[in-house]
């Protein structure tokens, strides 16, 4: 968005002396620079990283005239960007192919790169450089989630990246391209919807003894820590060191849209500012643009399950779902006197209790049904396989009532 109203940074690279934010304070700038050897950076294996839809973005700065794969952010066998003959790119593993972008980036100059993608998605794969959009592609499935997710390199390959890295983020959402634009230049510090984890590098000194400066701070709050892995660290060394040559264009931080909406008596509302909004009916079939609702609030005049979508430049982002009873006194959040459950949480079987026969539907958090049928006084739901999770039954006539699967 590069209007009115958007509170983002934007602009070009940047590499004059400023301060950054670290852990919550003011820090110098800092950047990292691998050897292109065997430095890279080690993530946490956790299952939070086992997506096959998100966003990886970094900064990054080379001069080497490499030919071959340099990884850059890769979970092996799943996802990842690397240098490919010094353009960036991406490997489809199942059939052994890449994705690849047109522009050499060994100029000695600061880059953002980033991938948006949604493997099985037709045209899911898309490769920004600067904020602009340069190549995209099918990834139809992955090879597998056992790989580790690495900064630097490509797990079992050495293809060790040779230059500098700043500013590494990891999305479990695939972001549009408005707002990899809008929030390139500027700092994330702490949780933010939709972020796993930020890797902001401000740790270090230029070119000195950083032998205890192993670790790289995940500044998102989620703990999800890199270890720095074969860097020399030493004083005096220039190739594999902390370094102040950094990529951040500004100082401030990224201000962040969340998709939050909260119930008040008879209104839902979005949180969020200075962005265009529209309210949605999450449906078995999708969801559905509500005609004419387009503020910040919306009362709703049936129970139903609701969205709110908000519009940054030609792209809209989506809240979760949230199911809502409409009573005399309009919206009772997630409460209906026509049917209720028990247990709740529920491990396998659910108990409906209802004053009549009618037709029913079960949606997950996100607004996608995964059951219907017929509900019936005292009727049993079987939901031994449903993921761990929020869900809603919601009924013909617009009761709806919420359980959680643990």
């Amino acid at each position: 968005m590069n209007g009115a109203g958007s509170n983002f940074i934007t602009g070009g690279p940047f590499n004059a002396p400023l301060q950054c934010q670290g852990g919550g304070t003011s820090v110098a700038c800092e950047a990292l620079r691998f050897d292109g050897v065997d430095d890279h950076i080690v993530l946490p294996t956790d299952g939070v990283f086992n997506v096959t839809e998100g966003t990886i973005e970094a900064w990054i700065k080379t001069s080497a005239s490499n030919s071959g794969y340099q990884g850059i952010v890769v979970k092996e066998f799943a996802y990842g960007i690397f240098l490919m003959n010094n353009k960036l790119g991406a490997f489809n593993w199942p059939i052994g192919t890449a994705i690849t972008t047109t522009t050499n980036l060994n100029d000695g100059n600061w880059h953002h790169v980033a991938m948006a993608f949604e493997i099985g998605i037709p045209s899911g794969i898309k490769l920004y450089i600067d904020g602009s959009l340069s190549a995209t592609g099918t990834i139809i499935n992955v090879s597998g989630q056992s790989g580790t997710l690495i900064i630097g390199n490509n797990e079992s390959q050495n293809s060790y990246f040779e230059g500098s890295i700043d500013g590494v983020r990891f999305w479990n959402r695939a972001l549009c391209g408005e707002e990899i634009f809008n929030n390139m230049n500027c700092q994330i510090v702490g949780a933010v919807p939709d972020l796993v984890a930020v890797y902001n590098f401000n740790q270090g000194q230029t070119f000195t003894d950083n032998s205890s400066e192993i670790t790289l701070v995940d500044a998102s709050g989620n703990g999800y820590d890199g270890m720095l892995t074969n860097f020399n660290l030493s004083s005096g060394n220039t190739t594999s060191n902390w370094v102040d040559d950094h990529a951040v264009l500004s100082s401030q931080i990224c201000t962040y849209y969340p998709t939050v909406v909260t119930v008040n008596g008879g209104t839902l509302t979005a949180s969020g500012a200075g962005v265009n909004f529209q309210w949605l009916e999450c449906t078995s079939g999708g969801l559905v643009v509500i005609p004419n609702e387009t503020n910040q609030s919306f009362t709703p005049t049936q129970s139903g399950v609701y969205s709110v979508g908000l519009n940054v430049g030609s792209c809209m982002v989506n809240s979760e779902c949230v199911s809502v009873t409409v009573g005399p006194t309009g919206v009772d959040d997630l409460i209906s006197g026509a049917i209720s459950v028990f247990p709740n949480p529920v491990n396998d079987q659910l108990q409906i209790s209802s004053n009549e026969r009618v037709p029913f539907s079960v949606f997950n958090s996100i607004g996608s049904m995964v059951y219907n049928g017929i509900l019936t006084p005292n009727a049993t739901l079987d939901v031994s396989l449903y993921t761990a999770g929020i869900y809603y039954i919601r009924t013909l006539n617009g009761a709806v009532v919420r359980f959680v699967k643990q």
